[in-house]
């Protein structure tokens, strides 16, 4: 299996970014993350860098062979090997609940046994998920703090071993960036840092010609997930419902109008990133999950038709 060093990375998404490696599709790769602040926070005396531009370094561009606008990747993800120690933060006026902190503070979060140690008393389940996994964006991007269209930082927990992560191609050969991880992170992100660590991912790229998405949809084992980004969460919110909405009306044989009826009684609306202060150009970042069963199990030819991606080879 090939593997992808963290010393390729990136902070702006950009078509003329020079691919680190290339991929035949199918292909699997394992791909080292830094952690959001590149390893800069070592002690509780360490606070990372300020600027923006600064956070979330993704690893790659991954050039994926015979990719083009008009198709999709799915990024399987198929194991996060996480570091030892993590870290948590709170920075003032940043973040949801942080407004009134007068100083920053810096936790360090051993990560053993399975458990994230916060104290004698607090020990956590490990809940391994990637922050940022998008395909390059067909003009000069944003930075990779930020999220969209195209993936990007979306703190999403549906993104963690056993999902699949469908991408728009934007751009000849997608240029797919990975980045920010997380040990444990709760929906919302309120102080814009979950327990952030740098981690080796493995994951099968797959090219799926001809597929045309509009926004990252993920494949989790029991559920569909739809996304939306937004400066505005009502905005976000509304987009990954329609979304999903058209997704269940062309997958499960409804109208628009019995799909939305369906979402109304089963789809859970989640805040995945709420980025209110401190930062009023990044995006919201929200997801819509639906069960499959037995919505998309009710019959063989439904069932199959909402499943693009042939599964996981076995070498």
């Amino acid at each position: 299996m090939r593997r992808l060093s963290r010393d390729n990375y990136f902070y702006k998404w950009s078509p003329q970014n020079k691919p680190a490696v290339r991929l035949s599709t199918g292909e699997r790769l394992e791909v080292e993350l830094w952690d959001h602040v590149k390893n800069s926070i070592q002690t509780e005396n360490d606070y990372g860098p300020e600027e923006l531009e600064l956070i979330n370094p993704a690893t790659g561009p991954i050039f994926v062979e015979g990719a083009e606008p008009s198709d999709a990747v799915a990024v399987r993800i198929l194991d996060i090997k996480l570091g030892p120690i993590g870290h948590l933060q709170l920075i003032p006026g940043f973040g949801l609940l942080t407004g009134k902190v007068p100083s920053p503070v810096t936790k360090m979060v051993p990560l053993r046994d399975g458990q994230a140690i916060l104290g004698e008393n607090i020990k956590l389940p490990l809940e391994p998920m990637i922050g940022l996994v998008g395909c390059t964006p067909a003009e000069e991007g944003p930075y990779t703090i930020q999220c969209g269209d195209f993936g990007g930082n979306m703190d999403n927990k549906d993104v963690r071993v056993g999902s699949v992560v469908y991408l728009p191609v934007l751009v000849h050969g997608a240029l797919i960036g990975m980045g920010d991880a997380h040990a444990l992170m709760g929906d919302g992100e309120v102080s814009c840092t979950g327990i952030e660590v740098d981690a080796e991912v493995t994951v099968q790229i797959d090219l799926i010609k001809g597929l045309r998405i509009n926004r990252p949809i993920i494949e989790t084992p029991d559920a569909w997930v739809t996304t939306g980004f937004s400066d505005s969460l009502e905005r976000a919110l509304a987009i990954a419902g329609e979304d999903m909405a058209h997704w269940l009306a062309e997958h499960v044989g409804l109208s628009l109008g019995e799909a939305v009826m369906l979402l109304s009684a089963v789809g859970d609306f989640r805040i995945s990133q709420a980025v209110p202060n401190g930062a009023p150009d990044l995006n919201k970042s929200v997801r819509v999950r639906v069960p499959k069963e037995p919505i998309f199990s009710s019959s063989a030819e439904n069932s199959s038709a909402a499943q693009p991606v042939r599964q996981e080879r076995e070498d």
